[in-house]
Parts: C-alpha cells; sequence; structure tokens
C-alpha cells in the first residue's frame, strides 16, 4: 500500500512539474512573440532608404556613407541617423536619395530644424518650387534666423512673388542690419518694379558694407544704366569684373552641413575657408587629406599657399612645383612660385616665374601686380610702372594697379617718370572705390596732391589717413604718414628711393 502511495505522489510531481514546464515555455514563446512585435522593422522606412552604387566613388566617402547606413538599419526609429545619412547623401552629390532621407528625418523628427532647412536649400538649387514647403516648416521652428529669410526670399524672387520676397529681405534685416544679402535683393525688387532710383539707394548701403564683392557693383551698374548714366555704368561694370561675384552669407548651420564632406574636394573647400580666417595649420591637414585621396594641382597648389603663409618656403616650392607637374600650364601656381622666389631672396627667378604665368594667361592681373612689386624692390621702378600700364590696359579699374602706379608717379625719385596728374586720376578713382575709409587710399593721394603742388589738400587728406591708421591699430604706418605731413606742411612732395615705396 506504501508502495503504491509513493507511486502515485512521484506520477503527481511530475505531472506538476511538466505543467510548470509547459507553462514556462508558453511564457517564453509568447515573450518572443512580444519581442518580435516590438522589434518589427517598418517596411515602409526600410524601402525609403536609399542603396546607392558607391563604386565610383573615393574610398573615403564611400565607407562613410555605408557606415552611416549601417546606423539607419541598426536604429529606423532615429530622425538623427536618417539625417545624418541625408547629409552625407546631399554633400557627396547623391541628391536624389538625400532628398527621401530628409523626407524620414523629419517625420521622425518633426522639432529638428536642419532637415527640413538642408531639404530647402537642396530643392532650391535642383529649381524646385517645393523648397519654399520646406522652407516654411524651417521658420515655424527658428523664424529668426537671417540666413534662412535670404533663402526663403529669394526662392520667392525666383518665382516672381516680389511682395512675399520683400516680406522675407525685410524680416532679415530686422535680424541683422549688417547683412548684405537682403539689401541686394531687395535692392533687385526694385529693379523689377521698375524704380532704378530705389536700387541705388539700397545698393549704396550694401557698397558700404561689402564695397570689394563684385554683385553689388553689377547691380549698380544696372541702376546707372536705366538712370542715362553710361558713363558710370561702365565703370561698376568693370569695378565688378575686378571682385568676386558672390557676398557670402554666414550661415553656421550650413557650415554643419559642409562639414560633412570627406572628398577630396570637401577636405579643399574646407581647407580654403580654414585659410581665410588665418587657421593655417588646420587648413594644411585638410589640404594633406585631400590629395591623400585624390592628388590635382589646385589641392597642391593650395596646400603651396598654406605653407608659404606659415613660412616653410622649401615646402612650399614643392608643392607648386608638383602642381606644375600635373599641369605644365597653370599660371596661377607659377604666380605663387614666383612668390616663393621673391620671400627667399630670387627675385630674378620671381620675375621670369611671373613671365612664364604671362605667356600662359596675359589677363592674370596678379602677374602685373607682383611684376611691379618686384621690379620696385629691385629699383627699377621704370619697369614696374610699364608692368602697371600693362595691367590697366586689361583691367582699368583695379584696385591694386591703380594704386601702385598713382604712388610711383607721384613719389618716384626719377623726375622722368613722374606725372602728378594722372596720380591724382588714378588715386582718385581708387578713393570713389573705396570711400574715405582707407588710411592707404588716403595717403597715396595726399602723395598725388603734393606731387602737383597742393600741399594744402594733401595735409588734410594725409592728417585723416593718420587718424584712420591710429584707429586700425597701425602706429607704423601712421608715423610714417606723419613724416610726409612734415613735408606737406613744408611744402615739399615725398620722394622715394627706397625699395617698394613708402
Amino acid at each position: 500500500m506504501a508502495k503504491k502511495e509513493k507511486q502515485r505522489n512521484k506520477r503527481s510531481k511530475m505531472g506538476t512539474g511538466w505543467l510548470w514546464t509547459l507553462g514556462l515555455l508558453a511564457l517564453i514563446l509568447g515573450a518572443g512573440g512580444l519581442i518580435r512585435t516590438t522589434l518589427r522593422v517598418p517596411t515602409a522606412a526600410i524601402e525609403s532608404l536609399p542603396n546607392p552604387d558607391l563604386s565610383s566613388m573615393e574610398r573615403q566617402v564611400a565607407q562613410k556613407l555605408n557606415s552611416l547606413r549601417q546606423r539607419v538599419l541598426q536604429d529606423l526609429q532615429s530622425g538623427l541617423t536618417w539625417g545624418r545619412l541625408a547629409m552625407n547623401y546631399d554633400v557627396h552629390g547623391l541628391k536624389q536619395e538625400a532628398i527621401s532621407a530628409y523626407e524620414q528625418a523629419v517625420e521622425l523628427d518633426p522639432s529638428e530644424f536642419r532637415w527640413p532647412y538642408y531639404l530647402g536649400i537642396l530643392l532650391e538649387e535642383l529649381g524646385s518650387e517645393e523648397s519654399l514647403r520646406w522652407f516654411e516648416m524651417s521658420r515655424k521652428i527658428w523664424p529668426t534666423y537671417g540666413p534662412l529669410l535670404v533663402r526663403t526670399g529669394r526662392a520667392e524672387f525666383r518665382i516672381g512673388n516680389l511682395e512675399e520676397a520683400a516680406v522675407n529681405f525685410g524680416n532679415a534685416l530686422d535680424v541683422d542690419r549688417q547683412m548684405v544679402a537682403p539689401y541686394l535683393g531687395l535692392a533687385e525688387i526694385r529693379l523689377a518694379q521698375g524704380n532704378a532710383a530705389g536700387a541705388g539707394a539700397l545698393l549704396e548701403q550694401a557698397l558700404q558694407i561689402a564695397p570689394y564683392f563684385g554683385t553689388p557693383h553689377s547691380l549698380m551698374a544696372e541702376v546707372y544704366r536705366r538712370l542715362g548714366r553710361s558713363e558710370d555704368a561702365e565703370r561698376e561694370r568693370r569695378v565688378a569684373s575686378q571682385f568676386p561675384n558672390d557676398v557670402p552669407v554666414a550661415d553656421l548651420v550650413y557650415t554643419e552641413l559642409m562639414n560633412e564632406g570627406v572628398s577630396a574636394r570637401w577636405y579643399q573647400v574646407r581647407g580654403r575657408a580654414f585659410m581665410n580666417r588665418g587657421m593655417t595649420d588646420s587648413a594644411t591637414i585638410l589640404l594633406r587629406r585631400s590629395i591623400d585621396a585624390r592628388p590635382t594641382p589646385n589641392a597642391h597648389n593650395r596646400l603651396g599657399i598654406a605653407f608659404q603663409l606659415l613660412g616653410l618656403f622649401n615646402a612650399a616650392e614643392e608643392q607648386h612645383l608638383a602642381a606644375l607637374a600635373i599641369r605644365p600650364n597653370f599660371a596661377e601656381a607659377y604666380v605663387n612660385l614666383s612668390s616663393v622666389f621673391a620671400s627667399t631672396g630670387r627675385l630674378d627667378e620671381a620675375i621670369s616665374s611671373l613671365e612664364q604665368a604671362r605667356e600662359i594667361d596675359p589677363t592674370l592681373i596678379q602677374v602685373y601686380v607682383n611684376l611691379a612689386i618686384y621690379h620696385t624692390r629691385l629699383g627699377r621702378r621704370n619697369l614696374a610702372i610699364v608692368a602697371l600700364r600693362e595691367g590697366l590696359e586689361i583691367a582699368p579699374y583695379e584696385l591694386r594697379l591703380n594704386s601702385r602706379l598713382a604712388w610711383l608717379l607721384a613719389t618716384s625719385i626719377e623726375p622722368e617718370l613722374r606725372n602728378g596728374e594722372e596720380s591724382v586720376r588714378l588715386a582718385e578713382t581708387v578713393r570713389d572705390i573705396t570711400g574715405d575709409e582707407v588710411p592707404q587710399t588716403l595717403d597715396i593721394l595726399a602723395a598725388a596732391y603734393a606731387e602737383t603742388g597742393d600741399f594744402a589738400a594733401a595735409v588734410e587728406i594725409a592728417r585723416r589717413a593718420g587718424e584712420l591708421a591710429v584707429s586700425r591699430g597701425q602706429p607704423e604706418f601712421a608715423q610714417r604718414i606723419a613724416g610726409r605731413v612734415g613735408l606737406y606742411e613744408a611744402n615739399r612732395p615725398y620722394r622715394t628711393s627706397a625699395v617698394d615705396g613708402g
């Protein structure tokens, strides 16, 4: 009897164990179902994930794009991973792929300003009116971002919505009165409305802020043409040709997009930007990366310039020669090589290099500027004047040529080289463009007046030049100007026999 009871208890425990086992198995299977449900991949997201052929891309670009795509696959619900993938498709030229990735980033992260803003810029570049929808979405997130307002104004202007464009440009000026682009946009609207005088007033404000860019001068030329002032229009057209066209907009958000680029081109772009900001060490690192990715004459040439700025003239010479080895007719590389030669005291070699550049491209203005500088340093002011006159035949309103020639015609110790009246005309041409706020311009103009015997004007203008030099932290220059003021007060013109003028 006892034996049978033990067997029943054993079977009961076994049954209970099986029940626990079956229950646990059911729980595990259920949990697995829950896990599968939770981790179910959104089909629409996978279908919108681009998979472009990267075989023709530079190695480092393909690696980065593949890595970012894998991150998206690991977290399909992250707007940030989609956005970064879109940014990299964008900067590396895969525009259609970027559009779909940006759209997914906006859907997943609707409060992030960058995604609709970048998409709006991309579509505007492609000429699509859809850009305005994305700019509007961006403005709801950050309504006072000046570059966005400028871009929106340009997009509205392009499709003929002048009133909306004017509102956006006006709002941009409310944010920052020193932005040049809104003045230019409003001036274009005035011209489109037939109001040339109103456009001219806006352009005068723009030129006070940015006198050394071509676009304001080009628009002012059109204003003068419509007002019947043909000579002024021609002058502005020629001045415009001496400067870079585009007036940059300080767009820090867009800079973040550009910084994603890892192609040879983007290394060069950022390297040049670092050089413009005086960050030459950083520029050299990026330019070396550009050459490692794809050695081009432009990359070697720019790295040579960076080495020159750092005073590494042997390294600079190597880079300019490397550029010429790839492109033997690279005139700009010969010009930069001439600067290396001059910096190391090899002025005859510098002049020879410039003559090679002139033979390749006789319209390159820097050739004539540098020839004048080097001939002056060698005491050959007559040859410097010849070079400057040759340059002015090509670019009559080029500031550097006018300024240097005006100085030599006013101050050369050789009487046969001086011409006071021409010097005044040239110096006034420069002053008309730069205004009365550049001490170097006023110093030259004062010397020119002194050469013609108008010492009262020379004293007044030179004193103003000295005050400006002091206010701008140029004490040594101010001291040299003060010495010239003493000469003019004694009714004596300034003469130079020293290298490179005063």
